[in-house]
Protein backbone atom coordinates (compact mmCIF):
# COMPACT_ATOMS: atom_id res chain seq x y z
CA UNK A 1 0.00 0.00 0.00
CA UNK A 2 1.14 3.22 -0.54
CA UNK A 3 0.41 7.22 0.53
CA UNK A 4 0.10 9.37 -2.51
CA UNK A 5 1.28 13.40 -2.01
CA UNK A 6 0.11 15.85 -4.71
CA UNK A 7 3.09 18.30 -5.71
CA UNK A 8 2.94 21.48 -3.80
CA UNK A 9 0.60 20.28 -1.56
CA UNK A 10 1.14 19.04 2.55
CA UNK A 11 -1.47 16.32 2.49
CA UNK A 12 -1.41 13.10 1.72
CA UNK A 13 -4.30 10.57 -0.32
CA UNK A 14 -4.70 6.86 0.31
CA UNK A 15 -3.75 4.69 1.10
CA UNK A 16 -3.57 2.98 -2.48
CA UNK A 17 -2.46 -0.06 -3.93
CA UNK A 18 -0.09 -0.08 -6.38
CA UNK A 19 -2.76 -1.17 -9.16
CA UNK A 20 -4.39 1.60 -8.11
CA UNK A 21 -1.52 4.03 -8.63
CA UNK A 22 -0.94 2.38 -12.14
CA UNK A 23 -4.24 2.84 -13.35
CA UNK A 24 -4.48 6.91 -12.09
CA UNK A 25 -1.22 7.06 -14.70
CA UNK A 26 -3.51 5.20 -17.22
CA UNK A 27 -5.90 7.92 -16.89
CA UNK A 28 -3.68 10.78 -16.85
CA UNK A 29 -4.16 11.42 -12.74
CA UNK A 30 -0.62 10.59 -11.70
CA UNK A 31 1.86 13.33 -12.45
CA UNK A 32 5.28 13.01 -12.73
CA UNK A 33 6.17 14.99 -9.54
CA UNK A 34 3.85 13.65 -7.14
CA UNK A 35 5.24 11.88 -4.71
CA UNK A 36 4.56 8.20 -3.69
CA UNK A 37 5.07 7.02 -0.05
CA UNK A 38 5.00 3.56 0.62
CA UNK A 39 2.91 2.77 3.77
CA UNK A 40 5.35 0.49 5.85
CA UNK A 41 8.11 3.24 6.19
CA UNK A 42 10.09 2.49 2.90
CA UNK A 43 11.74 5.27 1.06
CA UNK A 44 9.62 7.88 -0.66
CA UNK A 45 10.21 8.46 -4.71
CA UNK A 46 8.55 10.44 -7.54
CA UNK A 47 6.47 8.90 -9.61
CA UNK A 48 8.07 10.32 -12.43
CA UNK A 49 10.95 7.55 -11.15
CA UNK A 50 9.52 4.42 -11.76
CA UNK A 51 9.09 3.80 -15.60
CA UNK A 52 5.70 1.36 -14.50
CA UNK A 53 3.71 4.52 -14.84
CA UNK A 54 5.00 5.10 -17.88
CA UNK A 55 5.73 9.13 -19.53
CA UNK A 56 3.92 11.20 -16.82
CA UNK A 57 3.38 14.78 -17.43
CA UNK A 58 4.29 17.22 -14.84
CA UNK A 59 1.51 19.18 -12.53
CA UNK A 60 1.10 22.80 -13.64
CA UNK A 61 1.18 24.76 -10.59
CA UNK A 62 -1.93 27.19 -10.31
CA UNK A 63 -1.49 30.66 -10.86
CA UNK A 64 -1.08 33.33 -8.13
CA UNK A 65 -3.76 35.13 -7.28
CA UNK A 66 -3.22 38.94 -8.13
CA UNK A 67 -2.64 41.04 -5.47
CA UNK A 68 -4.55 44.41 -4.39
CA UNK A 69 -3.06 46.77 -2.26
CA UNK A 70 -5.60 49.81 -1.84
CA UNK A 71 -4.00 52.99 -0.79
CA UNK A 72 -5.53 54.51 2.37
CA UNK A 73 -8.26 57.12 1.28
CA UNK A 74 -7.73 59.08 4.40
CA UNK A 75 -11.44 58.97 4.89
CA UNK A 76 -12.32 58.60 8.44
CA UNK A 77 -15.25 56.72 9.82
CA UNK A 78 -18.33 58.48 12.06
CA UNK A 79 -18.81 56.91 15.66
CA UNK A 80 -22.32 56.63 14.04
CA UNK A 81 -21.69 54.64 11.59
CA UNK A 82 -19.76 52.42 13.70
CA UNK A 83 -22.15 52.10 15.69
CA UNK A 84 -25.16 51.05 13.20
CA UNK A 85 -22.43 48.57 11.81
CA UNK A 86 -22.26 46.84 15.16
CA UNK A 87 -26.04 46.49 16.07
CA UNK A 88 -26.25 45.25 12.46
CA UNK A 89 -23.80 41.90 13.64
CA UNK A 90 -24.85 41.48 16.88
CA UNK A 91 -28.64 41.24 15.10
CA UNK A 92 -26.62 38.92 12.42
CA UNK A 93 -25.43 36.66 15.14
CA UNK A 94 -28.34 36.51 17.41
CA UNK A 95 -30.03 34.93 14.16
CA UNK A 96 -27.56 32.05 13.10
CA UNK A 97 -28.83 29.84 16.29
CA UNK A 98 -32.49 30.10 14.98
CA UNK A 99 -31.44 29.13 11.21
CA UNK A 100 -30.24 26.23 12.58
CA UNK A 101 -32.98 24.99 14.41
CA UNK A 102 -35.19 25.85 11.49
CA UNK A 103 -33.35 24.23 9.25
CA UNK A 104 -33.36 20.65 11.43
CA UNK A 105 -37.34 21.42 12.11
CA UNK A 106 -37.92 21.24 8.04
CA UNK A 107 -35.83 18.33 6.93
CA UNK A 108 -37.73 16.47 9.92
CA UNK A 109 -41.20 17.22 8.58
CA UNK A 110 -40.04 16.11 5.11
CA UNK A 111 -38.53 13.09 6.28
CA UNK A 112 -34.94 13.15 6.28
CA UNK A 113 -32.52 12.65 9.18
CA UNK A 114 -32.80 14.69 12.41
CA UNK A 115 -30.58 15.33 15.24
CA UNK A 116 -31.75 12.73 17.26
CA UNK A 117 -30.16 10.33 14.17
CA UNK A 118 -27.06 12.31 14.27
CA UNK A 119 -26.67 11.72 18.32
CA UNK A 120 -27.51 8.08 17.77
CA UNK A 121 -25.30 8.12 14.76
CA UNK A 122 -22.01 9.43 16.50
CA UNK A 123 -22.60 7.63 19.38
CA UNK A 124 -22.18 4.28 17.57
CA UNK A 125 -19.52 5.26 15.65
CA UNK A 126 -17.87 6.20 18.44
CA UNK A 127 -18.53 3.12 20.65
CA UNK A 128 -17.01 1.10 17.52
CA UNK A 129 -14.11 3.44 17.08
CA UNK A 130 -12.96 3.11 20.59
CA UNK A 131 -13.63 -1.22 20.69
CA UNK A 132 -11.37 -1.13 17.08
CA UNK A 133 -8.37 0.49 18.93
CA UNK A 134 -8.61 -1.52 21.94
CA UNK A 135 -8.36 -4.60 19.05
CA UNK A 136 -5.26 -2.81 18.05
CA UNK A 137 -3.76 -2.53 21.11
CA UNK A 138 -4.08 -6.26 21.66
CA UNK A 139 -2.90 -7.03 18.15
CA UNK A 140 0.15 -5.07 17.57
CA UNK A 141 -1.13 -2.11 16.23
CA UNK A 142 -2.95 -4.19 13.39
CA UNK A 143 -6.08 -3.37 12.50
CA UNK A 144 -9.21 -6.23 12.13
CA UNK A 145 -8.57 -8.28 9.18
CA UNK A 146 -12.03 -8.02 8.15
CA UNK A 147 -12.34 -4.33 7.80
CA UNK A 148 -12.31 -4.96 4.01
CA UNK A 149 -15.62 -7.28 4.33
CA UNK A 150 -17.95 -7.34 7.20
CA UNK A 151 -15.90 -9.47 9.47
CA UNK A 152 -14.80 -6.80 11.42
CA UNK A 153 -18.12 -6.70 13.23
CA UNK A 154 -17.48 -9.81 15.07
CA UNK A 155 -13.57 -9.40 15.62
CA UNK A 156 -15.02 -6.46 17.55
CA UNK A 157 -17.68 -8.07 19.62
CA UNK A 158 -15.67 -8.50 22.56
CA UNK A 159 -14.74 -4.98 22.74
CA UNK A 160 -18.16 -3.22 22.01
CA UNK A 161 -19.76 -2.44 25.56
CA UNK A 162 -23.53 -4.50 25.95
CA UNK A 163 -25.37 -3.16 23.66
CA UNK A 164 -23.88 -1.96 21.44
CA UNK A 165 -25.44 -1.33 18.08
CA UNK A 166 -23.96 -1.43 14.47
CA UNK A 167 -26.86 0.22 12.59
CA UNK A 168 -28.94 2.86 13.23
CA UNK A 169 -31.59 1.45 11.38
CA UNK A 170 -31.73 -0.74 8.48
CA UNK A 171 -30.26 2.25 5.97
CA UNK A 172 -28.33 3.39 7.71
CA UNK A 173 -25.39 1.06 8.37
CA UNK A 174 -21.93 1.41 9.72
CA UNK A 175 -18.62 0.49 7.18
CA UNK A 176 -15.59 0.29 7.59
CA UNK A 177 -12.84 1.63 5.34
CA UNK A 178 -11.62 -1.55 3.44
CA UNK A 179 -8.09 -0.21 3.14
CA UNK A 180 -6.91 -0.40 6.80
CA UNK A 181 -7.59 -4.12 6.83
CA UNK A 182 -3.88 -4.61 5.77
CA UNK A 183 -1.87 -2.58 7.48
CA UNK A 184 -0.91 -1.20 10.95
CA UNK A 185 -2.44 1.86 12.92
CA UNK A 186 0.75 3.44 13.15
CA UNK A 187 1.77 3.25 9.49
CA UNK A 188 -0.86 5.82 8.69
CA UNK A 189 0.17 8.79 7.64
CA UNK A 190 -2.32 10.99 8.65
CA UNK A 191 -4.69 9.45 11.08
CA UNK A 192 -6.95 12.80 11.78
CA UNK A 193 -7.97 13.03 7.96
CA UNK A 194 -8.10 9.01 7.14
CA UNK A 195 -11.34 7.65 7.96
CA UNK A 196 -12.37 4.73 10.27
CA UNK A 197 -15.89 4.05 9.98
CA UNK A 198 -18.82 5.93 8.01
CA UNK A 199 -22.32 5.92 7.67
CA UNK A 200 -22.98 6.93 4.35
CA UNK A 201 -26.74 8.68 4.61
CA UNK A 202 -26.87 12.16 5.64
CA UNK A 203 -27.88 12.65 9.40
CA UNK A 204 -27.21 16.59 9.32
CA UNK A 205 -28.44 18.63 5.94
CA UNK A 206 -25.99 16.91 3.39
CA UNK A 207 -23.37 15.79 6.47
CA UNK A 208 -22.80 11.91 6.80
CA UNK A 209 -21.15 10.92 10.32
CA UNK A 210 -17.60 9.52 10.24
CA UNK A 211 -15.07 8.54 12.71
CA UNK A 212 -10.73 9.12 11.56
CA UNK A 213 -8.03 6.74 12.35
CA UNK A 214 -6.97 9.44 15.60
CA UNK A 215 -10.29 8.46 17.29
CA UNK A 216 -12.22 11.69 16.79
CA UNK A 217 -15.81 11.40 15.52
CA UNK A 218 -17.32 14.58 13.33
CA UNK A 219 -19.06 14.61 9.97
CA UNK A 220 -18.61 15.13 6.93
CA UNK A 221 -20.13 16.68 3.38
CA UNK A 222 -21.99 13.43 2.23
CA UNK A 223 -21.15 13.85 -1.95
CA UNK A 224 -17.38 14.40 -1.01
CA UNK A 225 -17.81 10.98 1.13
CA UNK A 226 -19.24 9.23 -1.84
CA UNK A 227 -16.19 10.29 -4.18
CA UNK A 228 -13.67 9.49 -1.56
CA UNK A 229 -15.40 6.08 -1.63
CA UNK A 230 -15.80 6.04 -5.56
CA UNK A 231 -11.67 6.72 -5.77
CA UNK A 232 -10.44 4.43 -2.85
CA UNK A 233 -9.46 7.24 -0.82
CA UNK A 234 -11.29 7.41 2.34
CA UNK A 235 -9.64 10.75 3.49
CA UNK A 236 -12.27 13.27 3.75
CA UNK A 237 -11.77 16.22 6.20
CA UNK A 238 -14.19 16.66 8.67
CA UNK A 239 -16.26 19.09 11.43
CA UNK A 240 -15.60 17.35 14.62
CA UNK A 241 -18.48 15.97 16.56
CA UNK A 242 -18.07 14.55 20.13
CA UNK A 243 -14.58 13.68 20.75
CA UNK A 244 -13.12 10.89 22.66
CA UNK A 245 -12.40 11.01 25.96
CA UNK A 246 -8.86 11.71 26.49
Amino acid sequence: MFYLQRSGSPDQEGPYSFEFLLHMAKEGRLFADDTIIPADGGPSFRAAENLEFGDLEYATPPEAPPTFNPKPTGTKVSPGTIAIISAVVVLSLCCIPSFFIFRTGSQAVQGEMSGVESIDSITALNQVTMATLSYCNDHDGFFPSGMDSTLWKEQLRPYLPAGSVLEINKDMQIEANPNLSVIRQGSVIDPRQTLMFFIRKPVLGDQSAVSNVAGDSGYVNSAGLERSIRRDIYNVPFERGNRRGR
